[in-house]
């Protein structure tokens, strides 16, 4: 158990320090604008992703119900 708690904190903490080197490296590379549009987008996505909240799942349930019983 306890294992699994410290490589749970582990993954988090690099994934941390890598995005924070990511931006980094973008924002460098292809400066503040640019990064701006893709964070901009990356969070729409995010969005769009949390308003299907399971409807697809749902409704493919529906659909095929009568199948299963």
């Amino acid at each position: 158990m306890y294992k699994s708690i410290f490589i749970n904190f582990f993954i988090t903490i690099t994934g941390g320090i890598i995005t924070f080197s990511i931006n980094k490296c973008f924002a460098n590379y292809m400066g503040i604008g640019k990064l701006g549009l893709m964070k901009l987008f990356t969070q729409i996505m995010a969005y769009l992703n949390l308003v299907d909240m399971g409807i697809a799942s749902a409704s493919t349930y529906v659909l095929y119900e009568r199948t299963i019983v």
